[in-house]
């Protein structure tokens, strides 16, 4: 198993002959009733077949095989567990008026994310984006080597967009593709805000897309918070 996430799966293997990848897999060791073919027309050694529509922490059991001609050669029965579904989650947290602070996007969950894009709404009689800075930063959860885009795509009154996406662990001497260091949990980035005014400020996802390193759609889930200016 190179990877999984929550939906998805990279399973590799090596012949000593040229043939064709072939998987069958499903929940029950007794009966894998699921199947899923590589590129038919190509024939080779090293084997990696990609598939997704898998639900979020779940254990499959699955065998591999491969054929030349009339030559099948089959592996025993192993199995992957596929990943806990991505979570968003943003803070509750007490600042004060007139005040600019750093607002953290937590990230819970993560597998081998290829690309995040989401866009965050909070209330704006209460809230603004502070404009003597960055208005997003990156957090931990994203160093710069990691990731190869991070950037605010669009702001309004009240909302704000943010793309990311995050370099393939690609094998030199293989060319596999063996994920990305998209994992775990933390702070993905800060939003830069000034506390206008007293009150409760809510933030939340407006929308929101997460994808794997082959752009398959991952499941999430979200959790607003609220800013207490007293």
């Amino acid at each position: 198993v190179l990877y999984t996430t929550g939906s998805s799966v990279s399973l590799y293997w090596w012949t000593d002959f040229h043939s064709n990848s072939h998987v069958i897999y499903g929940t029950n060791p007794q009966a894998l009733t699921q199947s899923h073919t590589g590129n038919a027309t190509i024939d080779v050694y090293d084997h990696i077949v990609y598939f997704g529509e898998l639900e979020p922490t779940k254990t499959y059991y699955y065998s591999v095989s491969s054929t030349l001609d009339d030559l099948t050669i089959f592996s025993d029965t192993s199995l992957f567990v596929t990943a806990r579904t991505l979570k968003v989650n943003f803070d509750d947290i007490t600042t004060p008026v007139n005040t600019i602070f750093k607002y953290p996007i937590n990230i819970v969950d993560a597998t081998d994310l290829g690309g995040l894009g989401i866009k965050i709404r909070f209330d704006a009689g209460l809230l603004a984006i502070a404009t003597d800075s960055s208005v997003i930063s990156e957090g931990p959860f994203t160093s710069a080597d990691q990731y190869s885009f991070f950037n605010q795509i669009s702001r309004s009154e009240g909302s704000i967009e943010l793309d990311v996406s995050w370099h393939n662990n690609i094998d030199n001497g293989t060319n596999i593709n063996r994920g990305t260091e998209a994992d775990g949990s933390g702070i993905l980035g800060y939003i830069n805000f000034i506390a206008k005014r007293a009150g409760v400020a809510n933030v939340s996802l407006e929308e929101i897309e997460s994808f794997d390193v082959h752009r398959m759609v991952i499941d999430h889930e979200v959790s607003d918070g609220d800013i207490t200016i007293p």
